[in-house]
């Protein structure tokens, strides 16, 4: 029996259909006479504490930081140990001959198997398979390619190395600043640089001084087209990046007037076409779903997994890939009738159109999203599942309609060393995938279109146009995202920065990013339950507690650099050059450099709660209000939410300060009814307990 470990149940299950045959199913199990495939569940090993190591160290003290351990040790995730139990049985089994490793082609699905091999101490041979679609001829062929699993662990020992390196950032960069600080705080390799890009776009926008500057049009008539708003174009080298300049513009202005009493403008004439947007990938799908519906990054991840796992209805959704393989061309004249089907339309799809994004080059680890090949009742989905699913297939279905095409017109006069006027327009030659798929804004081509030629042009009018520049917007699901998948850009440092780039540049959704597709939504997440972060509106913005905690923290451990040069560590230990402790050590090596000198200073925006107990500043966090003094045995909180009420800031102040609050409405009792009372706070229990008002009697 060869033992066939895929990463996850989808992938399981495509195996099984492509190489079974006559398999039987039972227990999560499928199986025929020469193979046993199961899957795991993403990761079902995960890294010891370190009170696993040694009990003391459950304890956040200085004095046992920094905490590292080498090759660091792995336990079962305890809501898996069913799963990997299961598969441990399958290995020792005598007629197991052999284990494929069906990870995901990548260093973690190389990690995520190679670690359960180790565990259970399999000795047999080992091999590997890299799956990149679930193409039951694709999967078949892959299988008589399999490799030798030994030549590819490095792949997972980078992996590892990586895995490590994070979790001792983590521990003793948390408990650095939280011992200096008198409150429990977060660090993270991904969430502080991410934490830093919210916070540096607040201020940015905060300290924003307008400035004024101008822009000069000049209406003008041009040959038998009539009337047409040309735009100075001025010489950036002569008159700066904007003329901000009162004087300048009136004299460029009479200037202008006069040149332009008789004169000449040139036009050429381009053929253009706008052709659909790529499939999506994660990253672009929930920015996008944010912005057409207003779901949250993290609705998009449950509805996009529901829709993989629950329904079936689409592909690998946590990719950072557009693009698809040659043979999902060559598949779609079969796939796209089930998808308009199940969405229920009829576009006039042609599948002798071969998109951009049919190309092998750019496939990586995974492919784009796309609907699956199967019959879908979308009735049985909620609504934001639909909206999910068929915008899914919307996506898949451009690919296979024409691109939007015009013809587009400019219009220059020469002006010398001062510059130029412009003038464009657009003439529609077919509306092509936008007559069915129009967006959010379609192109102009309402203004005066002037042919190609030599065109005697006179001034009407010379107009200026007084304006302000603009701050940066703030931050939306969407923006953020996209600027942590290409945080290189704000990187100062000119090697850091092309480090960053070299790190990505296989990924053709990537432009050095930090974290991964899989981990992003959760870290920002994160940075929302530590109360660092908030909503306003569809905008994301930094609390005080989030700005005070970034500056606070030392500068060699918020930026991205760390991402970059841990990425060139693990390429050496993927080489074999270094150990897989590498990386976890120049961690070590950092965190020395600033323990001592690191003084820390208290967050202001925490002293405006006092613990009613021990006087210790309250902290914010996602669900409640809790002392700082948990390390002295202090844990005393408030609930945010209390019987189905959100409690005011006020409310909880109140309760701290006097004891009490007054008569509040809108309490829900466990049978729904409402009910009004007042909160008090019971010194001797340290517990929140409700106070009714005592009904008059009528005498």
């Amino acid at each position: 029996m060869k033992l066939v470990i895929a990463e996850k149940p989808e992938l399981a299950k495509d195996i099984a259909g492509a190489i079974l045959r006559n398999g039987k199913y039972e227990g999560g199990v499928m199986y025929d006479d020469n193979y046993t495939i199961i899957s795991a569940f993403g990761h079902l090993l995960e890294l010891c504490s370190p009170e696993e190591y040694n009990s003391e160290l459950k304890a956040w003290r200085m004095e046992t930081l920094p905490i590292t351990f080498k090759n660091w040790k792995k336990k079962p995730d305890k809501s898996k140990e069913e799963r990997l139990n299961l598969i441990g049985q399958l290995m020792k089994r005598t007629d197991c001959e052999c284990i494929i490793n069906a990870g995901d082609p990548d260093d973690e699905g190389q990690l995520l198997i190679d670690e359960i091999i180790d565990y259970f101490g399999f000795t047999k041979p080992v091999y590997r398979v890299y799956i990149n679609d679930n193409i039951g001829e694709n999967i078949r062929a892959e299988f008589r390619n399999l490799k030798n699993n030994k030549d590819c662990r490095r792949d997972g020992d980078a992996a590892y190395a990586r895995q490590m390196a994070d979790y001792c950032f983590g521990i003793n960069e948390s408990r650095l600043v939280s011992i200096k600080n008198s409150c429990k705080l977060s660090v993270g390799r991904v969430q502080t640089p991410t934490l830093g890009l919210i916070v540096n776009r607040d201020e940015a926008i905060a300290k924003h001084i307008k400035q004024k500057y101008y822009e000069i049009f000049a209406a003008c008539s041009v040959g038998e087209f009539g009337n047409v708003d040309f735009k100075f174009v001025h010489n950036k080298e002569l008159y700066g990046e904007r003329i901000d300049n009162i004087t300048t513009v009136k004299e460029l202005s009479e200037k202008l007037a006069a040149e332009l009493k008789s004169c000449t403008c040139s036009t050429t004439i381009k053929q253009s076409k706008n052709s659909p947007p790529l499939p999506y990938n994660h990253t672009k799908f929930c920015g996008d779903m944010s912005k057409r519906y207003g779901y949250t990054l993290e609705e998009v991840n449950t509805i996009l997994q529901n829709l993989r796992e629950k329904f079936k209805a689409i592909t690998y959704n946590r990719t950072d890939c557009q693009y698809l393989k040659e043979e999902h061309y060559e598949q779609a004249p079969l796939v796209l009738p089930i998808v308009l089907k199940n969405i229920g339309m009829n576009y006039p799809c042609d599948t002798s159109i071969h998109s951009a994004c049919f190309n092998d080059k750019n496939v990586s680890a995974h492919h784009a999203i796309i609907p699956q090949k199967r019959d879908i009742d979308i009735s049985q989905m909620s609504e934001k599942e639909r909206n999910v699913y068929v915008s899914v297939c919307e996506r898949y279905i451009m690919q296979f309609l024409p691109p939007l095409k015009y013809e587009e017109s400019i219009s220059v006069i020469d002006l010398g060393h001062d510059g130029r006027m412009e003038y464009k327009s657009k003439k529609l030659i077919s509306m092509g995938f936008k007559e069915f798929f129009g967006g959010e804004k379609n192109d102009d081509f309402s203004k005066i279109f002037i042919s190609a030629g030599q065109w005697r042009t006179s001034v009407v009018e010379v107009k200026t146009k007084e304006k302000e520049t603009s701050p940066p917007k703030p931050y939306q699901d969407q923006t953020l995202i996209d600027d942590m998948a290409s945080i290189a850009k704000y990187v100062q440092n000119p090697e850091i920065k092309k480090i960053l780039i070299e790190k990505d540049k296989e990924k053709k959704g990537e432009h050095g990013g930090i974290g991964t597709v899989a981990t992003r939504v959760s870290t920002i997440e994160t940075l929302f339950k530590r109360g660092f972060i908030e909503r306003k509106g569809k905008s994301i913005v930094s609390t005080q507690l989030g700005r005070e905690f970034y500056h606070l923290l030392p500068q060699n451990i918020k930026t991205p650099d760390i991402t970059a040069k841990w990425w060139l560590l693990q390429e050496e230990i993927r080489a074999g050059r270094l150990d897989v402790n590498a990386i976890q050590n120049s961690v070590v090596e950092e965190f020395l450099k600033h323990k001592d000198a690191y003084t820390g200073k208290q967050i202001q925006s925490q002293a405006e709660l006092s613990c009613p107990f021990c006087g210790r500043p309250m902290r914010e966090l996602e669900k409640s209000f809790s002392c700082t003094g948990y390390k002295a045995g202090c844990s005393f909180s408030i609930w945010k939410t209390i019987a189905g009420k959100k409690l005011t800031k006020s409310q909880v102040k109140s309760l701290c300060e006097k004891g009490q609050t007054g008569e509040l409405k809108g309490f829900t009792g466990k049978s729904g009814k409402e009910f009004s009372a007042k909160l008090v706070l019971n010194k001797s229990t340290r517990k929140i307990e409700f106070e009714f008002a005592r009904k008059r009697t009528k005498k």
